[in-house]
């Protein structure tokens, strides 16, 4: 689950349905406020994060989500109109994984979120097969149905 956090309804609107239509699960927050109160109960793939939000803004979000063990590992796209070097330099310092600048393209926005996650959730290497509740590592030579491993013999594996 990808969530922006964006106070223009419009462009959180264009951000929901760029990642939507991309295949992402996506939801949007319109403050800090409500973006931080389910961040105690929810944690998503990635944070799209609008720096100038009402009330606390998203510098100072990404300061307390860094200092949170259990989300300090969530990867933070900045996506702000600041477009000085200061501003970009200071959010990638604090931990943010990418920054982009409004205005930008819905598509470059995915690609962007991509790339974070290829990144910061790399695929697992192992070579598993599945299928409905049944799966064989093929690595280590095991099968599972249902979540019970299964004892097969080397012919039958």
């Amino acid at each position: 689950m990808i969530w922006c956090v964006e106070d223009d309804a419009s462009i959180r609107d264009i951000e929901l349905y760029a990642l939507t239509s991309t295949g992402f699960e996506a939801r949007g927050f319109d403050d800090g406020a409500s973006f931080w109160e389910a961040l105690q109960t929810e944690t998503p793939e990635l944070v799209l994060l609008d720096v100038m939000l009402p009330g606390e803004d998203g510098v100072s979000l990404l300061k307390r989500m860094k200092t949170v063990p259990a989300l300090r590992d969530i990867p933070v796209i900045m996506a702000t109109a600041k477009g000085a070097e200061y501003d970009k330099i200071q959010s990638l310092d604090l931990g943010a994984d990418d920054y982009l600048v409004k205005p930008f393209g819905v598509m470059e926005m995915v690609s962007r979120v991509k790339a974070v996650l290829r990144r910061c959730h790399p695929a697992d290497t192992g070579h598993v097969l599945s299928a409905g509740g049944l799966s064989m590592d093929l690595d280590c030579r095991t099968v599972t149905a249902d979540g019970q491993r299964l004892q097969l013999t080397y012919k039958e594996f």
